[in-house]
């Protein structure tokens, strides 16, 4: 992959994590502080945009584009499982251990064991901490492309094609079938889980693609389309009778495929937001921690001093975690990988 390709989408990836920590920061301050209500500015600004699930949304895609780009490379098949668990689990436990030790959130033995998984939902648990809902979804994704990888289906632009936009009308149907109630019933993993696989099979497909052909490829411009009826149908919907279910998040899906779309072709950098992503998972993992902690002991100063707390403090646990968890275990993945690589050599 182009290095200028990988700035922009580390970028891209910094600008998410960011987005996450903002809408969290200011739904945080809109319930415990009085300064700072659902309805101020930042916050509102915030939730019409769908902040949240922006970055999510760009994560999600960004994930399918890399492990398909990556899957060209030899002996893919054979070291992915390693390389991911050391890139994922190492800070992931870590997170577990600050919500034991804070206290969080009560919780059973069962609950604990099934939430180091990274899967709790699939296995009839819930999560310690909401955030967790979005590395279930991508463990899943893993699961399923590397399972089509060894029957060598993903292989095929055609068949990433077809998976994402089959996954994407299995979401339409069922949302326009199930009653609301049902809808709100079912757990977010499970009820958004076609949707996000389809944007993630969407990224995976655009791997397979020149960026200079991106706007010109009729074939990615109909997926494109495929993926984005939904949120498009929604917020239609919206716009006719003033009701419909989570306007905000259709607007965000729609920002994010336009967002990866204009990154992968136009490959715009910067380097903050480069420096960003490269922390973003500890950054996403970690950040509820500092802003609880901080608000403990900040809480008292005026809202716009207690989100500039929360963003620096939370960029600064999310360096140290990135540099004394994950890098190490980055480095340590691909020693091994290189020694088992020498070993079948011989």
């Amino acid at each position: 992959m182009a290095k200028e390709r990988i700035k922009s989408l580390d970028s891209l990836r910094g600008l998410a994590a960011l987005l996450v920590l903002w809408i969290h920061s200011t739904h945080f301050l809109a319930t415990v502080s009085e300064h700072l209500d659902r309805e101020h500015p930042l916050n509102r600004f915030a939730e019409l945009l769908g902040f949240g699930r922006l970055g999510v949304a760009l994560f999600f895609i960004l994930s399918g584009y890399l492990i398909a780009a990556g899957s060209n490379r030899k002996g893919w098949i054979r070291f992915f499982p390693i390389k991911r668990a050391f890139r994922l689990y190492p800070a992931f436990f870590v997170s577990i251990i600050l919500v034991y030790v804070f206290n969080y959130s009560s919780f059973q033995t069962g609950t604990f064991l099934a939430n180091l998984t990274m899967v709790p939902t699939l296995l009839a648990h819930p999560e310690m901490i909401p955030l967790y809902w979005t590395l279930e979804t991508e463990m899943i994704f893993y699961v399923l492309f590397y399972l089509l990888f060894r029957f060598e289906l993903v292989q095929s632009r055609r068949f990433l094609w077809q998976v994402s936009a089959v996954l994407t009308a299995l979401f339409a149907i069922a949302q326009l079938a199930l009653p609301d109630s049902a809808l709100d019933a079912t757990p977010l993993l499970i009820e958004r889980l076609p949707q996000h696989l389809g944007l993630m099979f969407f990224g995976a497909y655009i791997a397979h693609c020149s960026s200079k052909e991106l706007f010109h490829n009729k074939a990615l411009l109909a997926l494109a389309a495929i993926n984005a009826a939904p949120s498009a149908y929604v917020l239609f919907e919206y716009l006719l009778s003033g009701q419909a279910r989570f306007p905000s998040t259709s607007v965000a899906y729609l920002t994010a495929m336009g967002l990866f779309l204009s990154s992968v072709r136009f490959q715009p950098t910067h380097f903050i937001f480069e420096h960003i992503g490269r922390i973003s998972y500890s950054l996403y993992l970690l950040h509820p921690f500092v802003i609880q902690e901080s608000y403990g002991a900040f809480g008292d100063l005026p809202p716009l001093a207690c989100l500039a707390i929360f963003l620096v403090g939370a960029l600064a646990v999310a360096e140290i975690s990135f540099r004394i968890v994950e890098k190490p275990m980055i480095q340590l993945s691909r020693k091994l990988v290189k020694e088992e690589g020498r070993a079948l050599a011989r």
